[in-house]
């Protein structure tokens, strides 16, 4: 596409950008969690790093690479016996911030007393701020009446994280 002088206007003449920093992790294996703790989840699996800005369970903005960045996040919170889950949650922390100061979260909760449950699926999308060395970890909390709550990964897909820097905005 050309301009009345004949500037380009081509995709890459009007951005381009590659929306990076982008990382995606999973966990494969099973994490338990205690009720009503707030507990950080954990990832085994990496799935793309792009600026290995993803270690130790915490995604840290890259020096230079402030900006929005679009995050997201699953979970499949679950309880062994039955109808003793409550709810789950699970957030976003940004620096480590108290959950009432940054609070981005998806919550289920459980009802009923006739059907063994299977457990809750949870997402949690976000755009976010970000200045260079902030840190992004994701939270999940249970609310039992008995038994142990579990964060589930049967498929190795069920438990994930991940995020992307926009460009243009």
């Amino acid at each position: 596409v050309l301009t009345h002088d004949g500037t380009d206007l081509a995709w890459a003449a009007a951005g381009g950008g590659d929306n990076t920093p982008a990382f995606q992790v999973r966990n494969t294996a099973s994490q338990d969690v205690s009720d009503g703790v707030s507990t950080q989840m954990t990832f085994n699996t990496e799935d793309f790093d792009t600026d290995s800005a993803f270690a130790s369970d915490t995604f840290t903005v890259p020096a230079g690479e402030g900006g929005k960045y679009f995050m997201y996040a699953k979970a499949k919170i679950s309880c062994g016996t039955v109808n003793t889950l409550n709810s789950g949650v699970i957030l976003f922390r940004i620096n480590d911030a108290e959950r009432q100061n940054l609070e981005f979260f998806s919550s289920g909760i459980v009802s009923g007393d006739v059907e063994i449950v299977q457990g809750i699926g949870l997402n949690i999308t976000a755009i976010l701020t970000l200045s260079a060395t902030d840190t992004v970890k994701v939270y999940a909390t249970s609310h039992v009446t008995s038994g142990q709550a579990q964060l589930q990964s049967a498929d190795g897909y069920s438990l994930y994280f991940g995020g992307y820097k926009l460009i243009g905005i």
